[in-house]
This record gives structure tokens, C-alpha cells and sequence, in this order.
């Protein structure tokens, strides 16, 4: 065909030579043209050689095919066969027999099932071979439509350049006429072959298609197999009571909308996973059953991708479904939405509720590692956090989340315990308070000669004792202990400061005076601990740095007379509780370590403690 047409472009090109030369008249430059036609046709026929080539051998791969796939259908046909023949043997063998005929059964069904998996590997090769032939296919139509894309805008070319030559010499179209009908038909042919091409890749995606059902056979003659063994046998096995498969609601309709997309995908694929594979063999079934679930614009979208699939620019395979499918209705800001509900998440008193919540706004979210860990403690009161503080560092987030589901819930037994205890214990005040008013009332009935506002100030003070004493016992109760014993607590501080401390009656860890706000036990401190002595020794008269004690009662005012005795000018007696720095005039700031003369610890451990606490 191409030496006829190249003979056909040489004698029109000589014929429009002749035709067009003259003594008088410049020679036009029509041999590049008609070079280029030639050049264009060369790879033009190199290509159309080449399609051919290729699809002589898809043909003989199909006929291998077909032989193949024959051949094990004549197998399995007669294997099935001698199955039925020994079968109606069997039944009409007596009793005596059975046994015998049992065993060659089971030989012969160990044979069947041992040609039954053969041929299934057989045929999972034949559809990755039929895959991998149809993938082939697929790049050379598309290679070949961009060589025919190229060739038709040199054609286009080529053709504009014959109508100029065609309007110069209107005089003998005759040449020019025949090249233009030759490329037409050479058009036509090409077009033609493309076509076929295409029908021989829809021809092999049926073949792939025939392949499933081919292995949806075999799995049927398997259970055929099972059933004749178990008759054979002359029992059937009881079905268990768990082979019921549960009635499980199909997930809803899809309209199109991105933002129930993630959680309807996640119904289907958890849908999908219970069904049996004999409900859902393939991906066919799959795909249709999925675009019975869908509608409106939906509907329209997996229609026109099955469309692109028939004509072949995608495989039609459920793993290319689900990665289109999710490239057009996964909204990209759904993370950054749910990343700003997280941070504007607030603890209202339930942990599991609040940690419920939080998992699935995470799941979009998809916070991992150390900003997972950050933007769930930020979520979260101090009281929990600082229970979680306590606890070893981790960094995965399965365990992370066990520490704070702990500790939210020991915090709300321990809330719910103090809630309990304090109503017990304002309950004790209150009868006092009642007796109290009472006595008041007697008092004025009586006509007590004292008067009215000592009364009052008696039963002030009565009431404000009773109330310092539930407070006090509170407060015991609120701060457990640290540690188990106080060896435990005092590691690191000497011995000689430990009973120093024990005299004066500060903590032994720390070294917390007596008297002062925030005083706490050994047990239950919480600061770090402090090997040296609480207030600072005066290092010499000539700084003239004086520090008030910070006690109460007559050890305070001995220490503080002590430390005023070299001073002229005495200011005010320190108050009770109070530090006094009228002494601190004058000392350069590198020369006093305030981090131990006045450190106030961050935690409040309660009220101070009284003589009265002492005898509770």
C-alpha cells in the first residue's frame, strides 16, 4: 500500500513539474513541498508497520489465550464428570463397601483440589498476563494518537501549502487533486486500524472479565466437592450457631456533599469488610453496588467515570474508583477545620465524653506526636494537667491518651470525694452555728448585765473558730502524702538540720518556717529539696544587712531581738507573719540571695496551721 501511494505522489509531483515549466516563467519551489509530503508518508507507514506488528502479536497472545483457557475447561469438564460418575457409584455400593469407596474419595478429592489450585494460579497468571496485554495496548493507541495528533498538523501544514500552490496554477489541477485523494484514503485507513485497535482492547478487557468468572466457577465446583464428601461420608456436620451473618443496615445515599463524604467512605469500606467474598466477587459487582448508594450529582460523576473507563483512559478496578473518588469529594480544609474546633475544645467535667469528642475531630484532623500531646494538654484544666505531669514521659499517643484518661478520672473521684466530705463537714458546723445563735438569744432573753456587742463578739468569734477548725481538717484531707515515709522525704538533708528543723517545727524537706502561709509537712511537700538552712546567717556587721524573722510567737521576737541588738535606730516590731526589709537599705544587689530569703512557693498548701491543729 505505501509503494502504491509513494508511486502515486512520484508521477502526480512529475505530471505538476511538467505542467508548470516554462521558458518565461520562474521554476516555484515545489520539491520541498512534495519532499516533505514523501517524508510525512515515510513515518507515517513506519508507524502504521510498527501497529501491525504489534497487533499480529496480540493476536497469537489471544489465541494462546483461548487455547490455554480450552484446554483447562476440558480438564475441569472431565474431572467434574468422572467426580458425578463416582458419586452415582458410590450411592449404589452397599454398606460393606462404603468405607473403601470413602477413602478413594478422599484421595480423589485431594487430587481434585490439588488441579482445583493449580488452576487457580493458572488463571490469576492468565488475567495478569490479559492485564499486562491490555496495559500494553493502552500506551500504544495513546502513542500512536499523538504520532497521528502530529502527522494530521503536518498533513494540516502540507494542505495549506497545496491550496497556495493549487490558487497559483489553477489551470491543471489534476496533480494536485490526486495527492490530496491519496492522503484522504491514507487518512481513512489509519483511522481505520485505530479503531479496530480499540475493539481488540475492549475484546481483552471481556476476556479479563471472563477470567473472574471463570474463578467464580472453580470456587462453586469447590463447594461441590465439600457437599459430595460430606454425603458421602452418609452424615452432615451440624452448622455452627455463629456461621449466622448478621443483618447489617447498607450505609446511606450520597448526594455529592464534601462535607459527610469522610465518614459516609468510612461506612462503605467498614460495610465491604464483613460481606462475604461470595456476595462480592470482583470489582465489577463492587462498583455497581456503590453506584446504587449514590445520587444526584453523585450519580452523574461515577456514570461519567465509568464512561472514561469503557473508552479505557483509567483501569476499572475499585482501587482506581477510590482513588478518583477521593481526589473530587475529599474536602483539603477539612483538617484545618477540625484543627480549630480542636483548639476551641473546653473540658466540661466528663472525660470520656470530652476525649470522645476530641478522637473525632482528630481523625480529621490527623495530629500525631508532640502537637498531638500540646493541643490535648492545652484543652485541659490545671488539675489534670498537673496529674499528668507526674507521670513518665512518652511519645506515642496511645499511651498519652491512657495518662489523661487516668488522670481526668482519678480527678473526678477525687472531686467527687471532696464534694462528699465537705458536705459532712459543713454539716457538723452548722449545728454549732445553730447552738451558738441560740445561746446569744438566751443571753438577751435573761437580760445578760454584759453588753450586747460583747455577746455578739463572743459569738463571732465562736463561729470563726468552728469554721477555721472544718477548714483546717479540709485541707488535711485535700493534700495526700507525697511520700511513704519521711526518710524517703528528707533524702539529701543532713541530719543535723533535719532535727533542727524537727525542734523548730518546720518541714523537714524544704525547710518551711512554722507560722508562715502555705505550711505543709514533710509528707506532703511538693518543692524541691533544701540541704541548707532557711534564712540566711549575717555574714558581717560592716553590710549592714539585717533580715526580719519570719515567725510567730516568742522564738520570732527572741531571733529578731537578737538580730536588732547592734542597730541604733529600732524600727516598728515586725507584724506577725510579715517581712520586714527595713534593713535591706544599702546592701549592693549582688550581695543578698533573695532565691532563699524570700521564696514563696507556687502551690498553696492550704491554710496555716494553729495550736488548735495540734490537738485535732
Amino acid at each position: 500500500m505505501s509503494v502504491e501511494m509513494s508511486d502515486v505522489i512520484k508521477t502526480a509531483s512529475s505530471d505538476a513539474v511538467t505542467a508548470t515549466a516554462g521558458p518565461s516563467r520562474r521554476q516555484p519551489p515545489k520539491n520541498d513541498v512534495l519532499r516533505t509530503i514523501f517524508e510525512t508518508f515515510e513515518r507515517a507507514d513506519a508507524a502504521f508497520e510498527k501497529l501491525h506488528r504489534t497487533q499480529e502479536k496480540q493476536e497469537e497472545d489471544e489465541e494462546m489465550i483461548d487455547i490455554l483457557v480450552e484446554e483447562k475447561h476440558q480438564t475441569l469438564r472431565a474431572r467434574v464428570q468422572e467426580l458425578h460418575d463416582l458419586l452415582s457409584k458410590t450411592q449404589e455400593i452397599d454398606a460393606a463397601q462404603k468405607a473403601f469407596v470413602l477413602q478413594e474419595c478422599q484421595q480423589f478429592g485431594a487430587q481434585v483440589k490439588t488441579e482445583t489450585l493449580r488452576l487457580g494460579s493458572t488463571v490469576e497468571q492468565l488475567k495478569q498476563y490479559t492485564d499486562a496485554v491490555a496495559g500494553k495496548l493502552r500506551v500504544v493507541v495513546a502513542r500512536v494518537e499523538r504520532q497521528l495528533e502530529a502527522l494530521m498538523t503536518e498533513f494540516n501544514q502540507v494542505t495549506v501549502r497545496l491550496d497556495r500552490l493549487y490558487d497559483r496554477d489553477k489551470s491543471n489541477p489534476g496533480p494536485l487533486a490526486s495527492i490530496r485523494r491519496a492522503i484522504r484514503q491514507q487518512t481513512e485507513a489509519h483511522n481505520a486500524e485505530v479503531e479496530s485497535l480499540q475493539a481488540r482492547v475492549l475484546i481483552a478487557e471481556d476476556l479479563a472479565g471472563q477470567v473472574d468468572d471463570l474463578r467464580q466457577q472453580v470456587r462453586e465446583l469447590q463447594d461441590a466437592r465439600h457437599d459430595a464428601q460430606r454425603q458421602s461420608a452418609g452424615r452432615r456436620r451440624p452448622r455452627p450457631e455463629h456461621t449466622k451473618i448478621l443483618d447489617i443496615p447498607k450505609p446511606p445515599t450520597f448526594s455529592g456533599n464534601k462535607k459527610g463524604f469522610r465518614r459516609w467512605w468510612a461506612q462503605v469500606t467498614e460495610y465491604l469488610e464483613v460481606q462475604p467474598a461470595r456476595l462480592i466477587p470482583n470489582d465489577r459487582v463492587k462498583i455497581a453496588w456503590l453506584r446504587g448508594l449514590m445520587k444526584d450529582g453523585a450519580q452523574d460523576w461515577i456514570g461519567q467515570w465509568r464512561k472514561s473507563t469503557d473508552r479505557g483512559e483509567q483501569p476499572h478496578t475499585w482501587d482506581a474508583l477510590e482513588i478518583d473518588i477521593r481526589r473530587r469529594y475529599l474536602n483539603p480544609f477539612e483538617g484545618s477545620r477540625a484543627l480549630r474546633e480542636l483548639q476551641q475544645l473546653k473540658y466540661e467535667g466528663d472525660t470520656h465524653a470530652f476525649l470522645t469528642k476530641f478522637d473525632l475531630l482528630n481523625a480529621d484532623a490527623e495530629l500525631t506526636g508532640h502537637v498531638y500531646q500540646q493541643t490535648l494538654l492545652k484543652t485541659l484544666p490545671k488539675n489534670i494537667t498537673t496529674r499528668i505531669s507526674l507521670y513518665e514521659k512518652t511519645d506515642s499517643d496511645a499511651v498519652f491518651r491512657e495518662y489523661v484518661l487516668k488522670a481526668g478520672v482519678d480527678t473526678e473521684d477525687w472531686e467527687e470525694r471532696m464534694r462528699d466530705e465537705d458536705r459532712r463537714a459543713w454539716k457538723t458546723v452548722l449545728p454549732s452555728r445553730r447552738a451558738a445563735r441560740e445561746d446569744v438569744s438566751r443571753q438577751r432573753l435573761r437580760g445578760d448585765p454584759r453588753p450586747k456587742w460583747k455577746a455578739e463578739h463572743r459569738f463571732e468569734s465562736q463561729l470563726h473558730r468552728e469554721t477555721e477548725l472544718a477548714e483546717i481538717e479540709l485541707s488535711r484531707r485535700k493534700y495526700s502524702d507525697k511520700f511513704a515515709s519521711v526518710a524517703e522525704a528528707t533524702k539529701g538533708v543532713p541530719k543535723e538540720l533535719v532535727e533542727a528543723r524537727t525542734k523548730a517545727g518546720d518541714c523537714l524537706r524544704c525547710g518551711w518556717p512554722k507560722g508562715m502561709q502555705g505550711q505543709h509537712r514533710a509528707l506532703q511537700c511538693h518543692r524541691e529539696v533544701n540541704p541548707k538552712p532557711w534564712r540566711l546567717q549575717r555574714e558581717g556587721k560592716e553590710k549592714g544587712t539585717r533580715i526580719a524573722a519570719l515567725s510567730t510567737g516568742k522564738r520570732g521576737r527572741e531571733e529578731e531581738k537578737e538580730e536588732d541588738s547592734g542597730d541604733d535606730t529600732d524600727p516598728s516590731p515586725a507584724k506577725r507573719g510579715r517581712l520586714d526589709v527595713a534593713g535591706l537599705v544599702g546592701v549592693a544587689p549582688g550581695e543578698l540571695d533573695m532565691s532563699t530569703a524570700y521564696s514563696y512557693p507556687q502551690e498553696d498548701f492550704g491554710e496555716p496551721e494553729s495550736d488548735v491543729e495540734s490537738e485535732l
